[in-house]
Protein backbone atom coordinates (compact mmCIF):
# COMPACT_ATOMS: atom_id res chain seq x y z
CA UNK A 1 0.00 0.00 0.00
CA UNK A 2 1.25 3.48 -0.85
CA UNK A 3 0.74 6.34 1.60
CA UNK A 4 -0.81 9.64 0.55
CA UNK A 5 2.36 11.69 0.07
CA UNK A 6 4.09 8.89 -1.86
CA UNK A 7 1.02 8.54 -4.08
CA UNK A 8 1.03 12.24 -4.88
CA UNK A 9 4.74 12.21 -5.68
CA UNK A 10 4.35 9.15 -7.91
CA UNK A 11 1.41 10.65 -9.80
CA UNK A 12 3.34 13.92 -10.24
CA UNK A 13 6.26 11.95 -11.68
CA UNK A 14 3.97 10.00 -13.99
CA UNK A 15 2.27 13.24 -15.03
CA UNK A 16 5.63 14.83 -15.85
CA UNK A 17 6.65 11.79 -17.89
CA UNK A 18 3.43 10.91 -19.71
CA UNK A 19 0.93 13.77 -19.72
CA UNK A 20 2.04 14.89 -23.20
CA UNK A 21 1.61 11.35 -24.54
CA UNK A 22 -1.89 11.12 -23.07
CA UNK A 23 -2.74 14.56 -24.47
CA UNK A 24 -1.51 13.69 -27.99
CA UNK A 25 -3.48 10.43 -27.97
CA UNK A 26 -6.64 12.19 -26.76
CA UNK A 27 -6.25 15.02 -29.25
CA UNK A 28 -5.65 12.64 -32.15
CA UNK A 29 -8.71 10.61 -31.19
CA UNK A 30 -11.10 13.42 -30.28
CA UNK A 31 -9.79 16.23 -32.50
CA UNK A 32 -10.43 18.84 -29.82
CA UNK A 33 -7.77 20.48 -27.66
CA UNK A 34 -10.12 21.35 -24.78
CA UNK A 35 -11.48 17.83 -24.57
CA UNK A 36 -7.95 16.43 -24.79
CA UNK A 37 -6.91 18.54 -21.78
CA UNK A 38 -9.98 17.29 -19.91
CA UNK A 39 -8.97 13.70 -20.73
CA UNK A 40 -5.48 14.28 -19.31
CA UNK A 41 -6.94 15.63 -16.09
CA UNK A 42 -9.39 12.75 -15.76
CA UNK A 43 -6.79 10.08 -16.58
CA UNK A 44 -4.43 11.21 -13.84
CA UNK A 45 -7.28 11.61 -11.37
CA UNK A 46 -8.41 8.05 -12.11
CA UNK A 47 -4.82 6.81 -11.91
CA UNK A 48 -4.42 8.45 -8.51
CA UNK A 49 -7.64 6.89 -7.24
CA UNK A 50 -6.67 3.41 -8.45
CA UNK A 51 -2.95 3.53 -7.68
CA UNK A 52 -3.20 0.89 -4.97
CA UNK A 53 -4.81 -1.55 -7.39
CA UNK A 54 -2.13 -1.10 -10.07
CA UNK A 55 -0.53 -4.56 -10.38
CA UNK A 56 2.58 -3.59 -12.36
CA UNK A 57 1.76 -6.23 -15.01
CA UNK A 58 2.36 -3.58 -17.63
CA UNK A 59 4.43 -0.43 -17.76
CA UNK A 60 3.05 2.69 -16.15
CA UNK A 61 2.66 4.26 -19.60
CA UNK A 62 0.61 1.30 -20.84
CA UNK A 63 -1.55 1.48 -17.72
CA UNK A 64 -2.17 5.22 -18.19
CA UNK A 65 -2.90 4.85 -21.90
CA UNK A 66 -5.41 2.10 -21.10
CA UNK A 67 -7.15 4.42 -18.65
CA UNK A 68 -7.11 7.10 -21.37
CA UNK A 69 -8.54 4.75 -24.00
CA UNK A 70 -11.34 3.62 -21.72
CA UNK A 71 -12.21 7.18 -20.74
CA UNK A 72 -12.12 8.38 -24.35
CA UNK A 73 -14.55 5.59 -25.27
CA UNK A 74 -16.84 6.88 -22.51
CA UNK A 75 -16.58 10.41 -23.89
CA UNK A 76 -17.41 9.24 -27.41
CA UNK A 77 -20.56 7.44 -26.28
Amino acid sequence: MIDGSSSKELIRSLYDLYSNDVYRYAWATLGDSTEAHDVVQEVFLRAYRSLNSYRHDASAKTWLMTIARNYIFDVLR
